[in-house]
């Protein structure tokens, strides 16, 4: 009867410490938390035409800087232009144009990260999430809780995989419990809307969210990637 009374209270003080520990997350403050600005369709841009309605916060003028190049080869491998202003979606103003010439490890990514880069981090180097004087978004406030984005591909048949609270893993990157992603997008020739679900996710602390693209899941392997990005946001 001891020995069970035992488990019950060790069982009773996981539950607190895993309570206290979720509500010291959401209540932490040291935390840089940003309220987002919202345009009259609830919409929170994150790129629109090279820059958003989101005061400039960023030498991009955006608020998640794509500053998270992966892996520590990328730069070999990546070209990103984030002012293209041929075939924009909605045929006016500018897009990102991405291209991808293979390299050795085959796959690369883009993190679009909150903040601060090295240029506005005093202790240098950019920020990933480790420490704690990074930014964050509280996304709480989304009415669909979708995160929205358009793309085409040079050729069409490129493919792709998106990815959202990809630093969900470390110490003090996002809320979210793990990342949430798309399945390997098929890429068309012509502009296509695509969303992720957040419904079920914490949206507190949103830092981050990137694109992946890997030559193993290409239908010409050999081939370089190009495509375009334009009109993001969470809704």
């Amino acid at each position: 009867m001891v020995f069970k009374a035992e488990k019950i209270v060790i069982g009773v003080l996981l539950l607190v410490l895993v309570i206290m520990l979720s509500k010291a997350w959401a209540e932490r403050p040291d935390l840089d938390v940003w309220q987002p600005l919202f345009d009259k369709e609830g919409r929170f841009w994150v790129y629109k035409d090279g820059t958003t309605l989101e005061p400039p916060i960023s030498p991009y003028g955006i608020p998640y800087s794509p500053y998270g190049w992966m892996p520590a080869n990328a730069n070999e491998m990546l070209t990103l232009n984030m002012g293209h202003t041929e075939n924009p979606h909605g045929g006016e103003g500018m897009c990102i144009a991405v291209t991808v010439t293979w390299r050795s490890p085959w796959w690369c990514a883009v993190g679009f990260i909150s903040g601060p880069d090295s240029t506005m981090r005093e202790r240098g180097g950019p920020w990933w999430g480790a420490t704690p004087d990074g930014w964050y978004y509280n996304l709480s406030g989304l009415e669909k809780r979708h995160f929205v984005f358009h793309l085409r591909g040079e050729r069409g048949d490129e493919r792709v995989q998106w990815k959202v609270g990809f630093l969900s893993h470390e110490e003090y990157g996002d809320s979210l419990e793990s990342p949430a992603q798309t399945v390997w997008l098929l890429l068309n020739r012509e502009w296509t809307r695509y969303e992720i679900d957040l419904s079920e996710q914490d949206l507190s602390h949103v830092c981050s969210f990137c694109f992946v693209v890997s030559q193993a899941y290409q239908p010409e392997p050999e081939a370089h990637v190009s495509f375009y990005i334009d009109d993001i946001y969470f809704e």
